[in-house]
């Protein structure tokens, strides 16, 4: 969802947007009452139908309104407005939810850091990091626990000072604080907070205790404070990995070399305090922020050459190493079990339109690769075959083993991007119709089949599939690859027929059947048609749909979808008597398939390009 420069949310005015993440969108805004720029956040129009989203959203505005910190990012206000949110077919009016902040204008450590390349020195991160322990001390008191400190949660305003936002993932742990008592909860909100993507929180920054799913309180805010800091004095988290899986195993048992080794110029004592804050075990770690701060400040004087305090007057910090132990081997069974419960699973047998498989059924195991990607880079794209490159809508071919970007002019705004099996050409939607250009150099467009949109391929590029729509009306089409011999296959009055696709068989079309209006509007179900008969039955479980572009159909023939709610992705089997979730995470703006089925791609609103391939033999 992007809301356009102007659109009004009550007394604010929308003037730019910021950046987007999968719990919602940033704007720059304008109070006209108080002649103040201001920061809002809306929540993505599609899980304003998940009530569970829409209590997670509330939660982050009633947990940062309970603190009052310089050093935290204030909250002025929440709200509800009706805008218009234009969408592949045409503008819905929607009920939104929006949380109005304090503005910060120099931006997060994540954009200032991948924007110049810059490396801050020592003596910055440390001031810095002594700006967020003074929040973390001050949420701490009052029971809250951020859960998902990164450098994207982390803004620095024009003085240079640290201010911790977005305390969307907070854990409730005292019943006494500003938080709601036990009775106030509902448990499967609470539940839900732990099955949105993996676990909850961001691989690479989540603590051992987050990541085998046990209780959490402060001292995993400072696990991850300790890989924040290591990351802006190495450039790199000391848990990044290729893969997911990868990610969390190191999380659980890589020790990280010391940051003496790693920089030049770091004080001793600012690499214990960062290994101390790496302890596996929470024990193990600093008892709390507040505890830390008098080293870190100590630090600081030290780096300005100002006289330092007696070192007696401190707390001593724990020899290097000495805390470390191994761990047992129940507490490593547990933390295998962990990520295999992430990344394995099975098919669940069940009839037509069947309910979705619970979270920890997962359909095989997959590998995942991460692409990073500038935020100017569309949503819009098609990988070709074997993944490795990506046609995109603006026209550049996406190297998505380097994320490297070549200029490739398409010749106009195209959507529904398509590439056949032999990877010569790309098929689109334009104004005209259905356009083809070919590859790799993109140029000339040339139009297949004038009036018509949303084309697809079958799985061996022998036949074209295409929408025509009319007033109220909807057409299936089937042609040859080169719009030759083109048949009607099916039609229907008063419908919205969208994002042709065909099976692995190529026998039949999956299509969706998508809302017009009312509090739906946008949003569909999936039904599938035989080209030899003609007739449309409902495929799949029965829950709405995001219609966002055509179903991914993978190698094997199972079809995956992007549920409605909370644009999770489900996996269909080819018959569509049987649905799991994917673990591939909430809010996805993207989810396609390379023309063999191998590949499957997705991307939240905010986060890399990820390529999943399932692993040979897995179920």
């Amino acid at each position: 969802m992007q809301l356009p420069p102007g659109t009004r949310l009550g007394p604010y005015e929308v003037l730019a947007p910021i950046e987007a993440g999968g719990m919602g969108s940033v704007y720059r805004g304008r109070d006209g009452r108080l002649l103040r720029d201001v920061a809002v956040k809306v929540l993505p129009a599609g899980l304003m139908r998940d009530e569970r989203a829409v209590e997670r959203f509330l939660r982050e505005a009633r947990a940062a309104a309970a603190l009052s910190h310089p050093n935290i990012v204030a909250i002025h206000d929440v709200g509800e407005a009706s805008v218009t949110i234009p969408g592949p077919f045409g503008g819905a009016e929607t009920r939104i939810r929006y949380l109005v902040e304090e503005y910060v204008d120099g931006g997060s450590l994540r954009r200032a850091l991948r924007g110049s390349g810059w490396r801050p020195d020592v003596a910055t991160v440390v001031g810095w990091a002594i700006g967020i322990l003074r929040a973390l001390s001050a949420a701490h008191d009052k029971g809250l626990v951020h859960r998902d400190l990164k450098p994207e949660n982390v803004l620095v305003d024009g003085q240079g000072n640290a201010k911790i936002a977005d305390f969307g993932l907070v854990r409730w742990i005292y019943p006494h604080s500003a938080a709601p008592t036990p009775r106030d909860e509902d448990p499967a909100g609470a539940a839900a907070l732990t099955q949105t993507g993996f676990v909850v929180g961001t691989l690479g920054y989540m603590s051992p205790e987050q990541v085998r799913g046990e209780p959490v309180d402060a001292r995993s805010d400072l696990f991850a404070f300790g890989v924040l800091v290591f990351e802006l004095l190495t450039g790199s988290s000391p848990f990044a990995r290729s893969s997911p899986d990868a990610a969390l195993d190191a999380v659980l048992n890589h020790e990280p070399s010391s940051l003496t080794v790693l920089v030049a110029g770091v004080p001793e004592r600012l690499a214990r305090v960062v290994a101390w804050c790496l302890e596996k075990q929470p024990g193990q770690r600093p008892a709390s922020a507040r505890a830390l701060l008098p080293h870190l400040e100590s630090i600081q004087r030290e780096l300005a050459t100002a006289p330092l305090e007696p070192t007696a007057a401190l707390p001593p910090l724990p020899p290097p190493g000495a805390a470390r132990r191994s761990p047992s081997p129940l507490a490593w069974l547990a933390g295998a079990l962990a990520v295999l419960l992430a990344f394995a699973g099975g098919f669940a047998a069940g009839r037509s339109r069947p309910a979705p498989a619970p979270e920890a059924t997962l359909a095989g195991a997959w590998t995942a690769h991460a692409v990073p990607l500038p935020a100017s880079v569309p949503a819009e794209m098609a990988l070709l075959p074997g993944g490795r490159k990506a046609i995109l809508g603006s026209g550049e071919l996406l190297d998505t083993t380097t994320g490297a970007l070549r200029p490739r002019a398409l010749g106009g705004a195209l959507t529904g991007l398509v590439v056949g099996r032999t990877g010569s050409a790309v098929a689109a939607t334009s104004a005209a119709g259905v356009v083809e250009a070919p590859l790799p150099a993109g140029t000339p467009l040339r139009t297949l089949v004038p009036g018509a949109a949303e084309p697809a391929f079958s799985r061996d590029e022998s036949l074209l599939a295409y929408v025509r729509r009319e007033g109220g009306t909807s057409e299936l089409w089937v042609a040859k690859r080169d719009a030759s011999e083109a048949r009607r296959v099916a039609r229907a009055e008063a419908t919205l027929w969208a994002w042709p696709a065909f099976s692995a068989d190529g026998e039949s079309l999956l299509f969706y059947d998508v809302e017009r209006g009312g509090p739906n509007a946008g949003t569909g179900y999936l039904f599938s048609v035989r080209i030899a008969d003609g007739t449309p039955v409902p495929f799949g479980p029965d829950v709405r749909l995001d219609p966002r572009g055509r179903p991914a159909v993978a190698r094997d023939g199972s079809i995956a979808v992007l549920e409605a709610s909370s644009r999770r992705a489900l996996l269909l089997e080819r018959e569509g008597r049987s649905s799991v979730a994917l673990p591939f995470g909430a809010g996805l703006v993207v989810l396609t398939a390379s023309p063999e089925g191998g590949t499957l791609a997705t991307r939240s609103e905010s986060g890399p390009l990820v390529l999943w391939r399932r692993v040979p033999g897995a179920t």
